[in-house]
């Protein structure tokens, strides 16, 4: 009987081995963090204004107002284009790996030059930032000599 005590003893010390180590070994591996937030990521527009033109620039301005999500979070590209009475921005952010931030909204405000050209009084003229539109009546007329 002394042996077969001994044989259960080492199988029962056996499983109970093999349950503490699979127990203790993560289940998978976690995915590591992304490099960047995705492009518009906590990126709020709160405020766009179109201003007159410089006299013989044919260039128009826009202001750009709103906040980003926390202290890490930065605007990483401007791209802008103009056609047919419609400034296309499209305004992208970037935030660094890992980084422990400050959970504070961040505000910024970005100044765009958008080549335009001629602008009619009486049409209507449209900003579009980020997928959001905002429209501006324009009541002057500016021709570029």
């Amino acid at each position: 009987m002394g042996s077969n005590h001994i044989r259960l003893r080492w199988a029962i010390a056996t499983i109970v081995v093999l349950v503490c180590s699979a127990a203790c070994r993560p289940a998978s591996t976690p995915a590591p963090l992304p490099t960047e937030t995705p492009a518009f990521m906590g990126l709020v527009i709160d405020q766009v204004n179109f201003s007159p033109p410089i006299p013989f620039e044919g260039r128009t301005y826009v202001d750009i107002i709103g906040t980003l999500p926390d202290g890490c979070t930065e605007i990483d590209d401007i791209e802008h284009s103009y056609r047919d009475g419609t400034v296309e921005v499209t305004i992208t952010t970037s935030r660094p790996e890992g980084m422990v931030c400050t959970q504070v909204i961040t505000p910024f405000k970005e100044t765009i030059g958008v080549e335009t050209g001629n602008l009619y009084s009486g049409n209507t003229y449209t900003v579009v930032v980020n997928g959001e539109s905002f429209s501006f009546p324009w009541d002057m007329e500016f021709v570029v000599p």
